[in-house]
């Protein structure tokens, strides 16, 4: 009973995170069109929003859900690569960066149902969450990537963090989804092994 609570309580959560995100870009898109300024402040705010959601529906089995949560940071990722690697101010940055807002506000629109519909389901591997890990190797991977991106940056400034940071964040994402394709693969073969059912309702119980 009390893991099933946490699973309702879990997908509550997930819900509200969905609808505070697909709410909050809108918002950021509108107050960028009215001041670019508020652009880093919303970014950051909603990339974390993101990450929260893409890490909740990692441990949970949701590829919906998943690239969802991703939407936001990489878009956040890609206009800091932008805004750098040109040398733009935000002033100069504002026409592009507004076209990808504006994608990935209607992004969030068409993905926020699917998203939603997904995270709130109960299914039976919802009693295999597992928490994302890193392996060893993994975090020399890291460690060898954040020495790139300041040997770039140190070498060639902000077109270097540009470069950087795009190399990093797509090996982090790429190393995240091959994680992603590699659990889901083992959570249907122990389904069909162990013969997992849905989670019981309340009722049931």
């Amino acid at each position: 009973m009390a893991g099933l609570l946490q699973a309702a309580s879990m997908r509550r959560i997930s819900c509200v995170l969905i609808l505070v995100q697909t709410l909050g870009v809108e918002a950021a898109t509108l107050l960028a069109v009215a001041e670019i300024e508020t652009i880093p402040f919303s970014g950051a705010l909603l990339s974390a929003v993101g990450l929260v959601i893409a890490y909740i529906s990692f441990s949970r089995n949701r590829p919906c859900g998943l690239c969802f949560g991703l939407a936001a940071p990489t878009a956040s990722v890609f206009c800091f690569s932008l805004i750098c690697g040109f040398g733009w101010g935000l002033y100069e940055a504002r026409t592009p960066v507004l076209c990808i807002l504006a994608a990935v506000a209607a992004f969030h629109v068409i993905a926020a149902h699917s998203a939603d519909r997904e995270l709130a389901a109960t299914r039976g591997d919802d009693r295999q969450r597992v928490p994302f890990q890193f392996s060893i190797m993994a975090l020399l991977v890291l460690m060898v990537l954040v020495s790139v991106f300041f040997g770039l940056y140190k070498t060639l400034g902000e077109t270097g963090a540009a470069i950087g940071a795009l190399l990093v964040y797509a090996v982090i994402v790429a190393y995240s989804l091959r994680q992603f394709h590699v659990l889901r693969s083992r959570r249907k073969e122990d389904g069909v092994d162990k013969g997992l059912r849905p989670f019981p309702t309340v009722t049931e119980q």
